[in-house]
């Protein structure tokens, strides 16, 4: 590592792009998080869904995020900005919220967290971009911004299973639907400063970041990170309901019971 005076002296826009993605990440993180502690018990108890069920509920989420990334590029190109592609997934995410409040049904449940997958790329993709395009320290940023993550983990399924036992199943999506909304509103402060969000058709991937795809190192990542969000994902749909059953935990008890995993996160 370069000495603390070498490195190069972070800039406004790298500051600025850096609290705007950590704190997208952390919104997006609250949600995922915060229903894994009643949502499980809620689609049991009212619709008959079984661990199998759920399980593809929360499944559909990440699968819809990861076939819809790789366009996003795309998308940012062909609109020509990634912070207008970036308030199109804030938007969506509200909507989505909204709408997963009202259904009533294991297909509508499964429509909407899909409909919220889209829109978690949409903001993501070109987030990441821009940390990327203004990052003086790549693997620091990511650190700080795992942390933030690592965080929301600690404290999401406990304010989720106290939101749920204050307001019930739709104020509390109402609340985080809220939450996009208001960040969407504040987008033009959160975004303000960074340079090289415009982009245009012609601003095509380099054949070197192309290749990247293809390398061993990227592959074994790419299939570790497959394979810990899966077990993760094993993990979210089944803990809360057997916690229920042979505990008689309320969702507020049992988003506590993911504050060990979640601080063991926080600490890597």
């Amino acid at each position: 590592l370069d000495p603390p005076s070498k490195r190069p002296t972070r800039t406004r826009a790298n500051l600025s792009i850096l609290v705007a993605a950590s704190f997208l990440q952390g919104i997006e993180c609250v949600v995922m998080a915060g229903l894994m502690a009643f949502f499980p018990r809620v689609a049991a108890e009212t619709s008959g869904g079984s661990a199998v069920t759920v399980g593809c509920i929360f499944a559909i989420f990440p699968l819809l995020q990861a076939f819809v990334s790789p366009a996003v590029p795309w998308l940012c190109r062909r609109i020509g900005s990634r912070i207008r592609v970036t308030q199109l997934g804030l938007a969506g995410s509200a909507v989505a919220l909204a709408g997963f409040a009202r259904a009533e049904t294991i297909w509508a449940w499964a429509a909407w967290r899909a409909a919220q997958g889209v829109a978690c790329a949409l903001v993501d993709v070109p987030t990441m971009a821009m940390l990327l395009s203004h990052s003086r320290d790549i693997a620091e940023d990511t650190g700080l911004l795992e942390a933030c993550v690592g965080i929301v983990y600690m404290v999401g399924p406990a304010l989720g299973g106290v939101l749920y036992q204050q307001l019930g199943f739709q104020r509390t999506f109402d609340v985080w639907a809220g939450m996009f909304v208001a960040t969407l509103a504040a987008s033009p402060l959160l975004f303000r400063g960074v340079a090289g969000a415009e982009v245009t058709l012609r601003d095509e991937p380099d054949s070197a970041r192309r290749a990247g795809i293809g390398t061993r190192t990227v592959r074994v990542a790419l299939a570790c990170f497959l394979f810990s969000n899966a077990s993760l994902g094993f993990y979210d749909a089944t803990i809360s309901t057997h916690v229920h059953a042979t505990l008689a935990l309320s969702p507020s008890e049992i988003g506590l019971v993911y504050l060990a995993p979640s601080l063991v996160y926080f600490c890597r």
